[in-house]
């Protein structure tokens, strides 16, 4: 774990594609985090969809695919 905390974000709404993949294995687990990462992704106005895939083996493969 890293001892430095919360990480500063900055964000430049030039043409960004955020895309938040989660998988639906551990459902109460993830949707704790995709929350979280919406709630600031949503501070910025930051443009962003939810992909949710099977497991986690799929989340490389629908990036590459979104790209």
């Amino acid at each position: 774990m890293s001892k430095s905390g919360i990480p500063k974000i900055t964000y430049n709404n030039i043409e960004s594609r955020i895309a938040i993949v989660a998988a639906l294995w551990h459902s109460d687990i993830v949707s704790g985090l995709i929350s979280g990462a919406q709630k600031e992704l949503n501070k910025y106005n930051a443009k962003h969809w939810l992909v949710r895939v099977p497991g986690s083996f799929e989340i490389p493969l629908i990036v590459k695919k979104q790209l």
